[in-house]
């Protein structure tokens, strides 16, 4: 499947982008209560940085889900928080016993930095390469849709 990149979304052979008709995937299941959480204990965009709030570790982290559709990057501190505040919110099943590993996305084997992940803005989706890859691009909202 051929996969391309069209004003920075990522659409496959058959024009989809994997996003939602307002150009945003959504993590459904998570509270407001669930991602605020997040936002007090170090802010959940680049601007909370400038306010005084924790700045970035400069450490790279990533956690991958346990369905292995796709790993997430970014600031280690922040990884851990989002990690944390997934692990409690109704698609925890997909990432409890999961770890915030200091390492890149593609040393985990997901060598493909596609987007922005909309619900946690600090963090970078990574996907396979690959017609594996574009599946898992396809996919990989499911099963937190399934488990909340």
């Amino acid at each position: 499947m051929e996969v391309r990149l069209i004003q920075g979304k990522r659409e496959n052979a058959h024009g989809r982008s994997g996003l939602n008709a307002g150009g945003t995937r959504t993590r459904p299941g998570l509270r407001l209560r669930e991602a605020t959480a997040l936002a007090a204990a170090g802010g959940t965009d680049g601007a909370s940085h400038h306010e005084g709030k924790r700045q970035p570790s400069n450490v790279i982290g990533h956690f991958v889900s346990k369905c292995g559709l796709f790993c997430l990057q970014g600031d280690q501190h922040y990884a851990a928080l989002t990690l944390a505040t997934l692990k409690a919110s109704a698609v925890q099943e997909q990432y409890l016993g999961q770890p915030v590993v200091n390492a890149t996305c593609a040393s985990a084997g997901y060598p493909e930095d596609v987007m922005t992940e909309p619900c946690w803005p600090q963090l970078r989706l990574w996907f396979r390469s690959g017609e594996q890859g574009d599946y898992d691009f396809e996919h990989f909202a499911e099963p937190d849709g399934h488990a909340s």
